[in-house]
């Protein structure tokens, strides 16, 4: 890995439902790294089985993980325009949530759930500094470890209905046929 942090990480996960197989080229480069490969087994779909035979093939490490309480189902956050009423606890619903330690990173910037993280650009929500790390800014240690060990709402848990919202069919593609 470049940048000299090849002894720092010890490992990528990468979290796919399985229904694309990677490119030659992606999954040669995946067998050379530190990544495991894990799979969202939805319990109704078996489209991770071609994934599976390939990862496999190449010698690329992977889990399945049972997915959303091992319903096969997600949940409804809500939409572009969804606002919690006034009245909501905020805090209690981020508690309850079942993606409120779900860690992603896209571009350089590590939100509290992987919602969160489009959520700034979709829903231009503003956002707070304590809500995510940007990685690519100079980082204090002190701040980085109260962020993974004291969970808070973000800005963008207004604009969530959580893990409480009407479940809904697990890993249907946009554009795909019901």
């Amino acid at each position: 890995m470049g940048g000299g942090y090849g002894n720092k990480v010890k490992n990528i996960q990468i979290a796919t439902n399985g229904s694309i197989v990677p490119s030659k080229e992606t999954l040669e480069a995946l067998s050379k790294e530190k990544c495991t490969v894990r799979i969202s087994d939805y319990k109704k779909e078996n489209t991770e089985k071609v994934l599976v035979d390939k990862l496999e093939e190449y010698g690329i490490k992977y889990k399945k993980y049972d997915f959303a309480g091992m319903k096969g189902e997600w949940n409804d956050s809500g939409g572009m325009d969804y606002v919690s009423p006034v009245n909501e606890d905020i805090f209690s619903k981020v508690l309850e949530c079942s993606w409120c330690m779900c860690y992603t990173m896209e571009n350089g910037i590590i939100g509290r759930c992987a919602r969160s993280i489009p959520a700034r650009s979709l829903q231009n929500i503003d956002i707070k500094r304590e809500d995510y790390i940007n990685v690519r800014e100079p980082i204090d240690i002190v701040e980085v470890s109260k962020y993974f060990m004291f969970i808070h709402p973000m800005e963008s848990c207004k604009h969530c209905k959580g893990s409480n919202g009407e479940p809904i069919k697990a890993a249907v593609q946009i554009g795909e046929e019901e």
